[in-house]
């Protein structure tokens, strides 16, 4: 395939609609996590938006994409509002798949669904990147700001230490008195490397 579109835009000959539409799945996927100009090249020549959005909601709804591939099609679905593929992403998203810059695709979601429950769900392994974009967000929305105190708190109890800036970020961002106590709790255990005073302050 790589082939074929090196000559087409060599010579700008033209290629069948239908193998252009089945070359989303596919086109130049490889080459970075969001749309670009060479995806751009691929809408241009198919010259048709219905045509392409029909593609990327059958592609999402009905394929297994993964990787760079699944990135851009999500992209390109939230970007152009495409209603018949949020449920889809929705279920990417909760099922944790890797998407890239998938911060942004979630918020993205969010804003156009409204769908605030879908940052509870996924609340559950504290030890996981997305748990705390997700309270994060949450706090950036100011909603489930009881539950996001309650499981800044449950991560500072344990004995994980990946997260514990972020979870020191949730008490120190909403002025909870209990912030500072763990900020020492977590300095007489040595944990020096993972936070600094500034990364604090800042907030």
């Amino acid at each position: 395939m790589k082939t074929i579109f090196y000559f087409q835009k060599a010579f700008n000959f033209e290629l069948p609609q239908a193998f252009l539409l089945s070359s989303i799945e596919f086109y130049e996927f490889d080459k970075s996590g969001e749309l670009d100009e060479s995806f751009d090249h691929l809408m241009n020549i198919i010259n048709s938006k219905e045509l392409v959005n029909k593609q990327i909601i059958q592609n999402l709804n009905d394929k297994e994409l993964i990787g760079l591939a699944l990135s851009k099609h999500i992209q390109y679905a939230l970007l152009n509002k495409l209603e018949d593929t949020y449920q889809i992403i929705r279920k990417y998203i909760i099922n944790k798949e890797s998407i890239f810059n998938d911060r942004k695709k979630i918020e993205d979601y969010i804003n156009l669904t409204n769908d605030t429950s879908v940052l509870k769900e996924l609340c559950t392994n504290n030890e996981h990147y997305l748990f705390w974009s997700s309270i994060d967000i949450m706090l950036k929305l100011d909603i489930n700001i009881d539950f996001c105190i309650e499981k800044a708190i449950e991560y500072l109890e344990s004995d994980n230490e990946r997260y514990i800036v972020d979870a020191l970020k949730v008490l120190l961002q909403l002025n909870q008195a209990k912030a500072f106590d763990y900020v020492l709790k977590s300095l007489k255990k040595g944990y020096y490397t993972f936070f600094s005073w500034y990364a604090f302050f800042k907030f």
